[in-house]
């Protein structure tokens, strides 16, 4: 499939590289970390399925801020250094989309992996079209974190019925 993600054959993740995560806490921690070690926060990427992008990056930064305060006292985040997209969370929270759909088959048909409907598919369907819309360079190594949430995959099963 063009513009499909292939897998690394590489085990050595560069700090440097972008990060894409679904779900705002695992976001604002990965933001405090970057920038208590002295690195790029916005390295690491959400895509909101719960919340608009504004108001998801508000949350995430009062959370990197909240850690920050306990692993790194005196350092801050200011507004805009937390990337976060809304554009694939669809019509609102738990709301199939065709973009998550394709993502969600795509890594169960390529890698043997299981995206759930509400959270991974739909922020995996975003990390899709930043890679076919070029935000990252070709041959770039991206992260993708996935926290779980597959049994939410059992609960959609009309939304991959039409296969």
């Amino acid at each position: 499939m063009a513009g499909a993600p292939r897998p690394s054959t590489r085990s050595n993740l560069n700090p440097g590289q972008p990060r894409v995560f679904q779900r705002n806490r695992t976001h604002a921690g990965l933001a405090a970390g970057l920038k208590a070690a002295g690195r790029n926060p916005r390295l690491a990427r959400s895509h909101t399925v719960l919340a608009p992008a504004e108001q998801a990056a508000a949350t995430t930064l009062a959370k990197a801020n909240a850690t920050l305060d306990l692993v790194a006292p005196g350092t801050r985040l200011e507004p805009g250094a937390i990337d976060v997209d809304g554009a694939h969370r669809g019509a609102d929270y738990g709301i199939p989309t065709d973009a998550m759909r394709e993502a969600v088959r795509l890594m169960a048909r390529t890698e043997g992996l299981l995206l759930d409907p509400v959270y991974s598919g739909k922020a995996f369907a975003g990390l899709l079209h930043d890679i076919r819309s070029g935000r990252y360079p070709a041959g770039s190594t991206v992260l993708y974190v996935m926290t779980g949430g597959v049994p939410g995959l059992f609960a959609y099963r009309g939304a991959f019925e039409d296969e």
